[in-house]
């Protein structure tokens, strides 16, 4: 939610004033400096703070087919996509990981804020590793969702 808010006020900020500099001829320039840095920032924390919960709750899906099959065999296509996303959400949380810590090593930072680039990126490693284990535990049928 934190990074929603941040998003939608680097936003509102920047068309501000952006508003105030187109009305004022560039006398007056409230302009945010890093404000593409920050709202790119605030959408990546937004986006992958939503996925662990989104997919424990149950993710979006459409069931043309699974509710025309067996109900075994439904579960079991609910199984294997959540051990396939499982899958694929660990192994990217695993780059991010790796990259975190390229990342660390070159000081690597945002272009204009000089802000380092490797807290969002752990962050966002987490929140995939959780994404990752939500996942692993509805294929493997821990979860209520699974069952």
């Amino acid at each position: 939610m934190a990074g929603l808010a941040a998003l939608l006020g680097v936003v509102a900020g920047s068309i501000l004033g952006r508003v105030v500099h187109d009305l004022t001829g560039g006398r007056i320039a409230p302009l945010i400096s890093g404000d593409v840095e920050l709202a790119r920032i605030a959408l990546m924390v937004t986006v992958l703070s939503a996925l662990p919960g989104a997919a424990a709750r149950g993710l979006v899906r459409v069931d043309l087919l699974a509710g025309s099959l067996p109900r075994p065999v439904a579960r079991l296509l609910d199984r294997a996509w959540s051990l396939t996303l499982g899958l694929v959400a660990g192994t990217v949380a695993w780059l991010f990981a790796e990259t975190a810590v390229s990342q660390v090593r070159s000081g690597e930072v945002t272009q204009v804020l000089a802000l380092p680039l490797w807290p969002v990126t752990v962050y966002g490693a987490a929140t995939l590793l959780l994404l990752s284990l939500t996942q692993m535990t509805q294929a493997l049928g821990l979860s209520a969702e699974a069952s």
